[in-house]
C-alpha cells in the first residue's frame, strides 16, 4: 500500500545521537509535520514548491 501525503521532504537530525528530526528547509519538527503540507512554515521552500506543483497539475 502506497503512503498518501507529503513524506518526501528533506529531513535533518539535530545532532549525532539526538532523536530530534526536522524539515531541512523550515526547521519544523518532523513529528509535528507528519504528512501534512500545511504544517510546514508558509515560507518553507518545500511547501512553496509543492503548492506550485499542485496548482499547476490540478488547476481547472
Amino acid at each position: 500500500m502506497k503512503n498518501k501525503g507529503f513524506f518526501d521532504y528533506l529531513k535533518q537530525q539535530a545532532g549525532e545521537g539526538i532523536h530530534y528530526i526536522y524539515c531541512a528547509h523550515c526547521k519544523v519538527d518532523a513529528d509535528y509535520i507528519g504528512d501534512r503540507l500545511e504544517r510546514h512554515l508558509p515560507s518553507c521552500e518545500y511547501r512553496i514548491t509543492k503548492q506550485k506543483l499542485l496548482e499547476e497539475n490540478y488547476s481547472f
